[in-house]
């Protein structure tokens, strides 16, 4: 639980820094990667343990983040990833 509460606490920290900025892509897919792979493993962790609440909790947690996250290469609706072709500057 301490890593759990560990990571999210990072996890709050890093939204926090950067919710000014413009998402940044790659960034997106390591925060997805690892919030399922943590919760994925505490998951596994509760069932093992013959905790079926924590466990479907779990399962809960990673379906309404599945919804709420974009997946598609445009971004969030009303703050999508900048375009590359209009990031980079002629000279």
């Amino acid at each position: 639980m301490y890593f759990f509460a560990a990571w999210a606490l990072g996890l709050a920290i890093w939204y926090l820094v950067t919710l000014k900025k413009a998402p940044n892509r790659k960034a997106e897919k390591i925060v997805k990667i690892i919030f399922f792979i943590v919760v994925g493993i505490n998951v596994i962790f509760a069932f093992m343990n013959d905790m079926s609440n924590a466990g479907g909790f779990g399962i809960g947690l990673m379906i309404v983040y599945s919804i709420g996250c974009p997946w598609g290469k445009q971004g969030y609706a009303k703050h999508p990833y900048p375009d590359d072709n209009t990031s980079k500057k002629t000279a």
